[in-house]
Formats: C-alpha cells, structure tokens, sequence
C-alpha cells in the first residue's frame, strides 16, 4: 500500500506493480529437485545442488565447535544424512509388524516423490539457520533460534524450486522443530513419556509419522556426533530415552494398522 497521495495515483501504480509482478516474477522458469536418493555425498559435497541451493554451499564458512560437532554445519550435516540414508539400509528393526510400518511410510509418495525423499530433503536443510545465529561464547559456538531461521531462509530458497504448496509446508514445519527433542532432553527430570508427552503438545497437527522422523534424526544425530566421546553419561542417557520414545511411537502406529 503507497501512502501520502492521490488515491487514483496509487490505484495506477499498484496495478502497474501488479503486471510487472504477473509478466516477470511468475513467469520465471522454476528450478527442478533432483531425487536426492540417487546422489552421493560427494556429489553433494562437491556442488550437485548449487544450482537449486546456492546459500547451502555457504555453511561451509561457519564453524561449529560444540558437544555436538567440531567443524562447519555443511560437513555435520552430510554427516547426518549419511547416517539417515544407513540407518534404513541396515534397517535395525527386528519386529515385521515395525519393518513393514517404517517401510511402508518411507516409500509411500506424496506431492509427486516418496516421504523418503522429502524426508532427506529435510535433513539437507535442516541446519541452515546456523549461518545467520552464530555465536561465540566461552570458545563453544552457539546458534540460538537456527530452526525458526532455518525455516524463514527455507522458504525465501523454495521459491525458485518446482514444488507443490503443502511439500514447502512440510519442509518448513519439520526444519522449525528439528530441535524440538533435543531442547526437551535438556531435563534431566524427564523420562521417554514425558519427551513424547511435551513433543506432541508442541508438534499439535504434525502426525505420529512426523513425531517418527524427528526420533529418527535424533538418534541418527547422536550417533555421528562428539558428545558420546566427550559426555558418555549423557548420550547414554539421551540415546536411551530417545530409543524408548521411538519404540513406544512405532507401537502406536502399530496399533492403527490393526
């Protein structure tokens, strides 16, 4: 809205600014996303998504030294993926009715890919609000708010991508609460039912599944960091709950499949 003059003024140059946002704006050709699946870590490494994701390439200029990682967001975060992308090869699951949940959700398409997909498209993103929050504090690097700046980055970055609304949604969503079990972890009061019962109070309309991939990246995220070399009480005790909560979420979904 354009204060301060004539309102047929303002009329002509808002509709003005209207066309020019209709012929130019929307009409720019919109980026493709890639299967993710099929590309290495190397490949990403190496610059397969500097097209689509140019500021990604960027997390490489901040360093990360804390409990968790020594070294820059982008290689923690590949670290990550990796472990994903091991951890449903291996499959460490020795009930058929928990295989057949987690492998029916992973390979189920929505908006055009499998959840699998969008799934490690999350994890590929869900650590760049850490370029915009870095701190430094008693020689540990901090990163206050990186998830709600992550997903404001997110958004402003899928813009130029080929992708249905609720796919940008889902993205989002998960990269704002990423963090949300870890933070939650930080009392050492709570037990796996009290993560699992203050996690669904926050998530509110983010389903069962969702709450699943959130424990899977944070199991995945213990497992590849520094903190059981350098706290092992505490990843013992993270890992524990975070297993427990898996379970006792996968047990629930069980019980819909009956």
């Amino acid at each position: 809205m354009i204060h301060g003059i004539d309102n047929r003024v303002r009329t002509a140059v808002n509709t003005q600014a209207d066309q020019i946002k209709k012929e130019w704006l929307f009409k720019r050709p919109r980026l493709e996303l890639p299967n993710i699946r099929r590309v290495s870590l190397t490949d990403i490494r190496n610059g397969a998504f500097q097209k689509q994701f140019t500021g990604w390439y960027k997390m490489n200029i901040v360093e990360q030294n804390d409990e968790w990682w020594s070294g820059t967001p982008k290689d923690f975060t590949l670290k990550i993926l990796g472990g994903v992308r091991n951890w449903y090869k291996e499959f460490p699951l020795e009930k058929i009715t928990h295989q057949y949940i987690v492998r029916d959700h992973f390979s189920t398409e929505r908006w055009g890919r499998t959840n699998m997909q969008w799934y490690q498209w999350f994890i590929f993103l869900h650590e760049i609000g850490k370029m915009t929050t870095m701190q430094k504090r008693n020689n540990t690097t901090t990163f206050v708010g990186h998830e709600l700046a992550g997903a404001q980055l997110a958004a402003k970055w899928l813009t130029a991508i080929e992708m249905q609304p609720a796919a940008t949604s889902y993205l989002q969503n998960m990269i704002v609460v990423s963090g949300l079990l870890d933070s939650l972890m930080h009392d050492p009061e709570l037990t796996h039912k009290g993560v699992l019962i203050h996690a669904r109070k926050n998530l509110g309309k983010m389903s069962q599944y969702e709450l699943l991939e959130l424990l899977i990246l944070n199991l995945v995220t213990l497992e590849v960091s520094l903190l059981q070399e350098k706290n092992q009480s505490e990843y013992e005790r993270k890992h524990s709950i975070t297993t427990r909560a898996f379970f006792e979420v996968l047990g629930d979904l069980e019980l819909e499949h009956v």
